[in-house]
């Protein structure tokens, strides 16, 4: 009504009044209508403004800056994802009368970061979106956060020094790294976070192997002890997973020589060997099948053994009731026999 009588905004009234109704027909959510509600009619008020939503304003091209801003201050970073989730940057993109050439740009770019927040696994979420909106920010694990690894060629000497002084016991890998390496590698690594983030502890453990092995092969570094001790320690899983009692031993006798060596892309191959692998599958399928024949065969035996057992007591019975009429026969003539003399 505002709208209407004093501005005589009819297509905006409408689309204020239109918004309302359209909340008051969602009911409440779990995440509050009446903030998106808000922020939306905000943007039809101020289509030049920037984004408002529950506090957080930002002008779409600068989403990844507030983004950090908030991380770094400490804020809650529920909020800056939350406007992601809920599309309110499409809203504003839509209102907008003239769209400048990069603003196409930034409206796709935020659509990709929409479909990292909807992830949870790991080198996706909110630290992809950190690392992909913002190039200059460094890497924030825990490993290396004093170093400031900016470029991902500083990532494996910085993390061959964090093997000296870290805790070891926690694998070299977390959110914020994994982020970090699928933001600034130039090779497709989702294979590897796929592996990364399996639950089985062995897949895991390979898929962090991987990633790391791919970096070094990647890198000059050509020798990286302390790293590569680091991650032995958690390569136990994956030689558990073999199930040749001797391609275990031999694994945990090698594995400590590729170690020294420092070499991961060594270690990898050492640990998950195509062939090896496949050799292990089909021995341990062929063992499994002779272990089934065996077992069938042993099945048939006692089978057989019970048959015959049955078959030996039935004949022995009959034996017995044979030789007891004989002798019963015997007695009765002899009996007769006496009878008559």
């Amino acid at each position: 009504m505002w709208l209407q009588r004093y501005f005589k905004e009819t297509e905006l009234a409408d689309a204020v009044t239109t918004s309302v109704e359209i909340a008051k027909g969602r009911g409440p959510d779990q995440e509050g209508p009446d903030d998106y509600l808000i922020s939306k009619i905000c943007i039809f008020l101020d289509r030049a403004a920037p984004i408002r939503y529950r506090g957080f304003s930002f002008m779409p091209e600068a989403y990844g800056s507030a983004l950090a801003a908030e991380i770094l201050h400490e804020g809650d970073p529920r909020i800056p994802v939350e406007t992601i989730l809920r599309e309110v940057q499409s809203l504003w993109f839509s209102v907008q009368d003239e769209l400048e050439s990069g603003h196409l740009g930034v409206e796709k770019n935020l659509g990709e970061m929409r479909g990292y927040l909807q992830r949870s696994d790991i080198g996706y979420g909110l630290e992809r979106c950190l690392y992909e909106l913002n190039p200059s920010l460094p890497c924030k694990s825990a490993f290396i956060v004093d170093d400031y690894i900016v470029t991902i060629g500083d990532l494996m000497p910085a993390l061959e020094k964090a093997s000296k002084h870290c805790n070891t016991k926690a694998r070299p890998m977390d959110r914020h790294m994994a982020a970090f390496i699928a933001a600034r590698f130039s090779k497709d690594i989702g294979a590897h976070l796929a592996a990364l983030t399996d639950r089985d502890k062995e897949r895991s453990a390979i898929g962090m192997l991987s990633l790391l092995a791919l970096l070094q092969w990647n890198s000059e570094e050509t020798s990286l002890p302390g790293l590569s001790a680091w991650v032995g320690r958690h390569l136990g899983p994956a030689i558990s997973s073999y199930h040749s009692r001797t391609t275990r031993r031999e694994l945990e006798r090698d594995a400590p020589r590729k170690v020294r060596d420092g070499s991961l892309p060594e270690l990898f191959d050492l640990i998950e060997n195509t062939q090896k692998r496949k050799n292990d599958e089909d021995a341990y399928a062929k063992a499994v099948s002779e272990y089934s024949d065996l077992s069938e065969e042993i099945d048939d035996i006692e089978k057989n053994e019970n048959a015959r057992i049955e078959s030996a007591t039935l004949v022995g019975q009959q034996a017995a009731s044979m030789s007891s009429l004989v002798l019963t026969m015997v007695i009765i003539t002899i009996l007769f026999l006496n009878y008559s003399w």
